[in-house]
């Protein structure tokens, strides 16, 4: 298959005898072979694989046309003309006396593209050129002279806007020549070239200050550096990558990106028996790892399961990439020598967020989940920093009260106050978890005491937040403001004060969106902003605005949204779908068309019953106690109505009304 068959086989052998010049065509029009060649001269093609032809074919070459020819392999199956020159003198510097190295690569490629096996390419497609021909050579060459002129400084040279905006590149006439030069090369001598070939891009392609220009180059780069075995500067790469990658939107391409680095570690395991492996590296491998390694192999699998749990919505995989990390940590011997665990500490945030959305299967008493809470508690506690503590104590008491453990969840929070400093802590775990996970605590406290009947102490929760915290955290962070005010939603709600609610959402969430990230941008909860707002507005009014436009939104814009919306939302006080059962409710009781009202308390009720289900972890996804609480009159109500208008069963099972 390599070959490309036996036509491309023979045809290689008719080449080669076309270009040595060895036959001729005889007076009766019979081609044969030169009458003047001896017996000694006669070639031998007498060739089993398209392989051995190929080594014939390099080995007739000259020693520095097969060097130069060794650069091109590495260099890939296409590579940029100014690229080879500036690594062939990184090389060549031994020689620099004998002769002048970028001469030699012209020399070198003009030999290759004769011989068929480059072909040189040009900006805008191959170039049809005449390569027997010596004005059409100098007027090509002429375009491109300051590319590899003898005088020209090695720093100028690549970094000119000429050389830049010429693309001139090469590439093999067919893989198989480059495969055969690669399985001929030493394997040191190629990791070598790919360091040289690292090296120079890094210094003249990737900017001041390493500064990235694109993630393509960066791409190359990361390539060349993991094919010369320096797997710290490949994976450190792959990250910055990543990055790029999840930032415009290139998921699958990043998530691919952490998987091609992890290789780097995994290769050395390929021979190993699965049973001796440990999240695909083999116990060798995890013997022999130190903790630069180490350090890298953690974070690229928290960068995966991050990409996979946030953006690219693959919970299975991201559960596998944070259980790889942890066990990784607990199984090297590297680990010990650690002088900073925190790079561990993502990997327990999220496996509590799967655990959240039901993705993990666990006992009645949450066993799983109690023992990543106690390692994430101690490691922190070991660690000192208080950025990180408090995170885990806020774990702790968010699963304290999901037991039904409310009163120690609340004792927990008294510790976190203890600890927690807002000016000083909430960008810095805003920058390690994506939002102030421990201040959110403080929110979530405040269902917990009506739980408890403590509506006082609620209360006094609810001022403290929004005088003493929320204030002072970074109000860029729209989707931290968001998490710190839903659980005060229901609260102010049923007191009456949705104008306050409404204004709240307004100056924390919805202008700081609009100002700071702009309406083509998006946010986890940004769906739910409009629906949250509109049940704040009509709830307490005497007469409904534009009434007819609402429910036709209702009715027909507003979506189910997702379990994962409903998980996230539901956490913090009250579900998504339960708001929009709500306003279904609020309408249902506005109009007077009977139909509407039908379709109203249709769609009401089967969200009601929806959310009645996820709360009470029918989808798997933990027990959220307290929006369950508060949907059970809403679904009372819907349901009387529901019975009063006659509205069928039919009606109610309608598929659009389930989780996608």
């Amino acid at each position: 298959v390599k070959s490309g068959g036996l036509p491309y086989f023979t045809s290689e052998i008719l080449d080669s005898i076309k270009r040595n010049n060895l036959i001729t065509k005889f007076s009766n029009g019979k081609l044969g072979w030169r009458a003047e060649m001896s017996k000694d001269e006669m070639p031998d093609f007498n060739f089993a694989t398209i392989r051995e032809l190929t080594v014939f074919r390099l080995d007739s070459l000259e020693a520095s046309v097969i060097r130069t020819l060794h650069l091109c392999a590495v260099l890939g199956s296409e590579f940029k003309l100014s690229a080879l020159v500036v690594v062939y003198r990184h090389l060549a510097e031994p020689e620099r006396n004998k002769s002048d190295p970028s001469e030699v690569v012209k020399r070198a490629l003009d030999v290759a593209v004769k011989e068929g096996i480059l072909e040189e390419i040009y900006e805008g497609g191959q170039e049809e050129i005449d390569v027997t021909s010596q004005d059409t050579k100098d007027e090509k060459r002429a375009e491109y002279s300051d590319v590899i002129s003898p005088d020209s400084d090695l720093t100028n040279t690549f970094q000119s806007p000429s050389v830049l905006d010429t693309h001139i590149y090469y590439r093999f006439h067919h893989d198989m020549f480059r495969e055969t030069i690669l399985e001929l090369l030493l394997d040191t001598h190629k990791r070598r070239i790919h360091r040289f070939i690292a090296e120079s891009l890094e210094e003249h392609t990737m900017g001041t200050n390493n500064e990235r220009k694109d993630y393509y180059s960066m791409i190359e780069l990361f390539l060349h550096w993991k094919a010369s075995g320096e797997t710290t500067k490949a994976a450190s790469l792959a990250l910055s990558v990543g990055e790029i990658l999840i930032k415009i939107c290139m998921l699958n391409q990043a998530v691919k990106m952490f998987d091609e680095a992890l290789q780097m570690w995994r290769y050395d395991s390929a021979d190993a028996d699965d049973t001796e492996l440990v999240a695909g590296f083999s116990r060798k491998v995890l013997n022999s790892i130190d903790t630069d390694d180490l350090k890298h192999i953690v974070k690229l699998y928290v960068a995966k399961g991050k990409c996979c749990l946030s953006a690219a919505n693959r919970p299975k995989e991201s559960l596998e990439a944070y259980q790889s990390a942890l066990s990784i940590m607990q199984l090297a011997p590297a680990s010990a020598d650690l002088k900073d665990r925190s790079i561990i500490f993502p990997v327990f945030s999220g496996i509590f967020s799967l655990f959240k959305q039901g993705e993990i299967d666990q006992d009645k008493e949450c066993t799983y989940e109690q023992e990543i809470v106690r390692l994430f508690v101690a490691e922190t506690k070991l660690h000192g920093d208080p950025v990180h503590y408090s995170r885990a104590l806020g774990m702790q008491a968010e699963v304290l009260a999901r037991l039904g453990r409310v009163a120690e969840a609340l004792e927990v929070v008294d510790d976190i106050s203890k600890i927690y400093n807002v000016d000083a802590h909430s960008a810095a775990i805003c920058r390690a978890y994506g939002s102030d996970r421990c201040a959110q605590a403080f929110s979530l406290s405040i269902l917990w005491n009506l739980q408890l009947g403590n509506e006082e102490e609620a209360l006094a929760m609810v001022d403290f937040v929004l005088n003493d915290l929320l204030p002072r955290m970074d109000i860029k962070n729209v989707h931290n403001s968001f998490l710190m005010l839903w659980p005060i939603y229901s609260v102010l709600k049923e007191r009456g004060e949705a104008v306050r609610m409404r204004a709240l959402l307004e100056d924390f969430v919805i202008l700081p969106f609009r100002e700071y990230l702009g309406q083509e941008s998006f946010t986890a909860f940004l769906p739910v902003y409009k629906p949250a707002c509109m049940l704040l507005e009509i709830c307490e009014a005497e007469e409904i605005d534009d009434l007819d436009e609402k429910v036709d939104w209702v009715l027909k814009d507003i979506r189910v949204f997702s379990k994962l919306m409903d998980n996230g939302a539901g956490n913090f006080g009250k579900t998504c779908n339960q708001i929009t059962a709500e306003i279904c409710l609020c309408l249902a009781k506005r109009v007077d068309d009977l139909d509407t009202k039908c379709r109203l308390i249709a769609k009401g009720t089967a969200l009601a019953r929806l959310t009645s289900k996820v709360c009470n972890g029918e989808y798997g996804a933990a027990k959220m106690p307290f929006a369950y609480e508060r949907n059970q009159s809403i679904r009372a109500a819907l349901e009387l109505m529901a019975v009063e208008f006659k509205v069928t069963e039919e009606m109610l099972s309608n598929k659009a009304f389930r989780y996608d």
